[in-house]
């Protein structure tokens, strides 16, 4: 039937030939014209192309200010030659929870950004080709003074330049800070969260982490000094409950994938005996306490189902490594800038737990000194502060890629290192070329 009225207000005619009107017809148009226009630009083959080259779809980028850029690094090394995931980061102690589910390929968090700098720098983590960009940070732009409006037409940008190329987003809400200082501005932060709530909702592919509900105070929104020393920015405590907000997002949508190691005779694990076997005084065969002196050491058999045993480590008031092994580099093929990376699953014990640190390092011995430019040390998990770590019940620590670095090497080494007290064990570990 033809219709006589728009919008809200449009009726069908009780009379089938009740002519439609010109009006209407070129509304109608001007509908079919704009829908015409929005499904063409999809289709336009660089778009086409963008959104569906190949990717890993199990990997990902962040994007954020400095609560994303504590934690760490993936690829760029300090003056000290580390390349280091650091504990204060809420993503690095997720990807230890989901057990390395996800392959990271950059951190894009950058200290002080406002939304328009994350909105310039999104194209450039895009093209990167992640499956997945995890994100947060609105409270630079909030404390300068910037208009709700603005800030959502920037985050707006970003989503729909991730949607364009079919990247999925995990973006949570924020907490105020001391700056957050005039009612106005308390308002600009409510006002950005609630429309991010509303667009987990809307916008397919989006995914909200409620990190100003875990990690503000109930009455002023502001983060105790208990998560975080300076109420801005969290230490480990606080990054261990803005990684359980972001597991509670990721964990049914990331197919659950354990690559690690299953047998000794793996050709492609440069590592002898990641499995552990073997006991001299309670330590695997091949494995040393390197120089920890207030560790005890035992083979505990595994009851999960899975071969082999753990290595447990009993740790009191440890400050240095635990547990180490060495892999000459001589027999393993590889060569300057040849790219490695390492893991290992471990489970830790609740009663007497009072640790700052649980971290894999995996370096190059010999060679020339380390520098930025000539990494030889790579960590996940590693102490960023002297705040407690959280116990990680199990998990999976993976380092950073390490390009074999240049000067000639002899050896690679792999340790674990607790600081503190607790008992943790570990089982499967490899070290194997980056893919």
């Amino acid at each position: 039937m033809p219709y006589n009225k728009f919008h809200d207000d449009w009726k069908n005619s009780p009379d089938p030939s009740t002519p439609i009107t010109a009006e209407a017809i070129e509304h109608i148009e001007s509908g079919v014209q704009r829908a015409h226009g929005e499904l063409d630009g999809r289709l336009a083959p660089s778009n086409l192309n963008a959104a569906y080259a190949p990717r890993d779809l199990a990997s990902f980028v962040t994007l954020g200010d400095s609560r994303t850029m504590l934690n760490g690094s993936t690829d760029t090394a300090s003056a000290s030659g580390a390349v280091v995931k650091d504990n204060r980061g809420y993503v690095t102690q997720a990807m230890v929870m989901l057990r390395q589910r996800l392959r990271w390929i950059k951190n894009g968090g950058v200290g002080g950004d406002t939304t328009a700098q994350m909105l310039a720098r999104t194209d450039a983590l895009l093209e990167l080709s992640p499956g997945w960009l995890i994100g947060m940070g609105c409270i630079n732009s909030v404390n300068q003074g910037v208009a709700a409006a603005q800030i959502i037409t920037e985050l707006t940008g970003i989503f729909d330049k991730c949607a364009t190329k079919n990247v999925r987003v995990v973006w949570g809400t924020d907490w105020i800070s001391g700056g957050t200082d005039t009612a106005a501005k308390k308002r600009a932060a409510a006002e950005v969260n609630n429309w991010l709530r509303g667009e987990a909702t809307r916008r397919p592919n989006f995914y909200l982490a409620e990190y100003a509900a875990v990690m503000g105070d109930t009455e002023t929104g502001i983060v105790p000094a208990s998560l975080g020393a300076d109420q801005l920015h969290q230490d480990a405590p606080g990054a261990h409950k803005m990684a359980v907000e972001l597991v509670r997002v990721l964990d049914p949508l990331i197919p659950r994938s354990d690559r690690l190691l299953a047998y000794n005779a793996d050709p492609t694990n440069l590592l002898v005996n990641g499995m552990f076997t073997g006991s001299t005084s309670g330590l695997a065969t091949g494995w040393t306490k390197g120089t920890a002196a207030g560790s005890a050491y035992a083979k505990v058999p595994r009851t999960d189902g899975v071969v082999g045993e753990w290595q447990q480590v009993t740790c009191t008031s440890e400050v240095t490594a635990s547990l180490l092994r060495q892999v000459a580099l001589s027999g393993t093929g590889l060569s300057q800038g040849d790219r490695v990376f390492a893991e290992i699953e471990f489970e830790t014990d609740e009663a007497g737990w009072a640790a700052t640190e649980l971290t894999l390092q995996l370096q190059t011995i010999g060679g020339e000194a380390a520098s930025s430019s000539n990494p030889k040390i790579v960590n996940d998990l590693a102490a960023g502060s002297t705040q407690p770590q959280p116990r990680i019940a199990s998990g999976v620590l993976r380092t950073p890629v390490l390009a074999i670095s240049a000067g000639s090497p002899t050896h690679l080494q792999i340790s674990v290192r607790l600081k503190g007290s607790g008992v943790y064990r570990v089982s499967r570990a490899r070290i194997a070329l980056a893919g």
